[in-house]
Parts: structure tokens; C-alpha cells; sequence
């Protein structure tokens, strides 16, 4: 009997001092430097910009070579970081419209994305592109897509759906853990209803 009293409270404390122990010590300690592209909207290449009053009212902005090059000197200034991409990415230009998002795919699939949530325009093409695109064991994009709030419809929900036999599952993987040097960074990714609902 005090052999299981004894082992008993051993396993207590010892749950305890799992439990009070610093979080840092769990997940690491360090510094993790976030690199947040968003609302790309198809832009393989730089666009006039024309908002009033900004200083570069006028000028050619933007497009993928310049954000990649951005995001490599970050990358070089602070090798512990993230990307991560929080949608609206592939639509918005004739390009992205053109290939139902392909041709900024393929460019992106080089940008080392370590998180990706899908906003409401990447479910422009349809339940299928977006599932050959961001779902399942071998989706196009390298992106790691998340979405802890996208799941398939019911039959009473929606009784067209295809995909009766997933019904209250997840679309998309809900989290992911990174290791950025000695920091384990976990990421959940919510999307928006918005883009669900309208395709």
C-alpha cells in the first residue's frame, strides 16, 4: 500500500512540475522573426499605383521579384524567422485567372511558405481546384495550407455536396509546429466565410 501511495504522489508531482515548469523551457527560448505577405491577388509583376496621397503615387510597384527579394534580405538579416501567407493570393490578375492560379503557384512554391490560410478569393476556381491546390497527401502548393474552421458540408448543410462521406471534417490540416532555431512556433490558421460560402 505505500509503494502506490508513494507512486502515486510521485506521479502528481511530477505532472505538476511538467505543468509549472516555464513555458519557455517547453517550447524553446529565442527570438522568431515573422515575415507576413497577404492580398497578393495574382501580381507577378509590378502595377502602377495610384492611391492619392501616397509617395509613391505614380510609380511601378510591387510584383513577386520584388517581394521575393525583400523577403530573402529579411531572411538574411534574421535567419530565425517565418513566412507566412494569409491569402487572397491566387487571383486578381489575367495571369492567375488564366492557369486558375497556376502560374503564381509555381513561382510561389519557391518562396519557402511556412504557413498558409486561405482568405476568400482562393476559393474563386471551385471546390476542386481548391482542393487539388491546397488538400490532401499531394496538393500543388508547398504552402502548408490551415484552416482550423473549413470543414465539408453536411447533406442538409448542402445537398449537392460531393463529398457526403467527409461531412463535419476538416478541409485542411488545423495547425502546424515550426522549428525556428531553438523556438518551437505553433500556427493555427482561421480563414474567412466569406469565400466558402460564395463558390
Amino acid at each position: 500500500m505505500k509503494i502506490k501511495s508513494l507512486i502515486l504522489i510521485l506521479s502528481i508531482l511530477s505532472v505538476l512540475s511538467a505543468a509549472l515548469s516555464p513555458l519557455s523551457l517547453m517550447a524553446g527560448d529565442g527570438t522568431v522573426t515573422l515575415i507576413h505577405i497577404g492580398d497578393i491577388h495574382g501580381h507577378l509583376i509590378p502595377r502602377p499605383h495610384f492611391r492619392q496621397g501616397d509617395p509613391d503615387y505614380g510609380k511601378q510597384v510591387g510584383g513577386l521579384a520584388y517581394l521575393y527579394d525583400q523577403i530573402k534580405k529579411i531572411r538574411h538579416k534574421h535567419p530565425n524567422s517565418l513566412l507566412i501567407n494569409t491569402g487572397d493570393t491566387i487571383q486578381g490578375s489575367a495571369e492567375a485567372l488564366y492557369s486558375e492560379g497556376q502560374a503564381i503557384v509555381d513561382i510561389l512554391n519557391h518562396f519557402q511558405i511556412d504557413a498558409f490560410v486561405p482568405g476568400n478569393w482562393d476559393f474563386l476556381y471551385g471546390t476542386e481546384r481548391f482542393r487539388a491546390l491546397f488538400a490532401g497527401d499531394k496538393p500543388k502548393t508547398n504552402w502548408h495550407a490551415l484552416a482550423a474552421n473549413l470543414y465539408y458540408s453536411t447533406l442538409y448543410d448542402f445537398p449537392l455536396s460531393r463529398y457526403a462521406d467527409k461531412a463535419g471534417q476538416r478541409v485542411l490540416p488545423f495547425y502546424i509546429i515550426k522549428q525556428v532555431g531553438d523556438v518551437k512556433v505553433g500556427i493555427i490558421g482561421l480563414t474567412a466565410d466569406r469565400g466558402p460560402q460564395a463558390v
